[in-house]
C-alpha cells in the first residue's frame, strides 16, 4: 500500500473505534477491544494492533485504523474489500449482540462511515 500514515492517528482512531464499539453495544472496554482486536483487525490482541502500528507494520487488517469519512479512497477500497469477512467474523461472535442496528450497520457505525460509502466506492 502506497499510503503514508500518521501513528499518532492511527492509534487515536482505535480509542475511538473502542468508544464506539463500548457505546452501541454496551459493552465493557476489554470486550470492546477483544471484538476489534479479533473481528475487525484479525489479530490476538489490541496490543498486538498498537505495536503493528507504533513498528510501522501495516500488514493484515492494520489499515482500517485509518478509515474515517476522510479516508482516501485506496483505503476506503481496502475497507469496502475487507467488509464481508468482518461481518461474517463478527457473526460468529458470541459477545456482539446488534440487536436491531444489525452487523453491517454496526461496521459501518466503527468506522464512523455510512452505506453511501459502501455502494460508491463498489461502482468505481
Amino acid at each position: 500500500m502506497s499510503v503514508t500514515f500518521d501513528k499518532t492517528k492511527l492509534l487515536s482512531n482505535i480509542k475511538r473505534q473502542t468508544l464506539r464499539l463500548e457505546r452501541r453495544l454496551n459493552l465493557p472496554k476489554n470486550q470492546a477491544h477483544e471484538l476489534l482486536a479479533n473481528h475487525f483487525y484479525n489479530e490476538i490482541a489490541i496490543a498486538d494492533v498498537r505495536r503493528k502500528i507504533s513498528n510501522g507494520n501495516y500488514e493484515g487488517r492494520i489499515f482500517l485504523a485509518a478509515v474515517s469519512p476522510d479516508a482516501s479512497k485506496e483505503i476506503l477500497e481496502k475497507f469496502v474489500e475487507s467488509f464481508g469477512e468482518i461481518v461474517v467474523s463478527l457473526s460468529q461472535s458470541s459477545i456482539c449482540e446488534t440487536g436491531e442496528i444489525g452487523i453491517n450497520d454496526l461496521v459501518l457505525e466503527v468506522f464512523s462511515l455510512d452505506s453511501e460509502v459502501i455502494t460508491g466506492i463498489g461502482k468505481n
